[in-house]
């Protein structure tokens, strides 16, 4: 009986992507295609593999602090009034 690792243990998952993209190595590809002028992007844009996944955390960080901060003063300031009200 061989032991090993079983899959869905702690940090495992089931489930295996379909193709492993390594941005760095699409950017990598992006900045030679543009260097040897097959494509005619900005460089905004050749880099964009390394920066998008960092703006999209960042916009979903973003959005639950704005949220955070939106609904727990309203709870409180509902609570407050409860307790106002029911004196």
């Amino acid at each position: 009986m061989k032991l090993g690792k079983r899959p869905g243990g702690f940090g495992e998952s089931k489930f295996k992507p379909l193709a492993k993209i390594n941005l760095a190595a699409v950017a990598v590809v992006l900045v030679v295609l543009k260097l040897v002028g097959v494509i005619h992007w900005g460089w905004l844009w050749i880099f964009s593999p390394l920066w998008i996944p960092f703006a999209l955390v960042a916009a979903i960080a973003a959005v639950v602090a704005v949220g955070y901060t939106a609904v727990i003063p309203g709870l409180i300031i509902r609570d407050l009034w409860k307790r106002r009200r029911g004196r």
